[in-house]
């Protein structure tokens, strides 16, 4: 396993009905989706921090971020990766039912970049 998944595994919250899913599903090559609350759990549980304490923290981590972001800011984090804001300018687009044109306003969105270790880790 990649580092740090194995570790991670053990440690999420059981929605699936035991922790043994996880590493089962990992070994099958299927996708593992980890929720916000299974971060919650492996915070608290690395970081020896209540439960409660735990989510403030992530919930914290997350608005700090969607507030940079939405201040048009870029968001860094080292190793990880960088989230960042990119406009998206306006264009002409065709409703496919109908055919006829349509103009799709301009807008922002986000972009995530990942970052080298984030990289080797997924590609070990």
């Amino acid at each position: 396993m990649p580092n740090g998944i194995k570790d991670d595994i053990l440690i999420v919250s059981k929605p699936q009905g035991s922790l043994i899913f996880y590493y089962f599903q990992y070994m099958k090559g299927e996708p593992i989706m980890i929720t916000k609350s299974n971060i919650v759990e492996a915070v608290a549980a690395k970081a020896g921090l209540k439960k409660k304490d735990s989510e403030a923290a992530v919930n914290e981590t997350i608005a700090a971020i969607a507030a940079a972001l939405a201040n048009g800011e870029k968001v860094q984090i080292t190793g990880f990766g960088a989230f960042e804001v990119k406009e998206r300018a306006a264009r002409t687009g065709r409703n496919p039912q109908s055919g006829e044109n349509i103009e799709i306003p301009a807008s922002r969105r986000v972009s995530f970049s990942a970052g080298k270790n984030l990289k080797e880790s997924v590609n070990k």
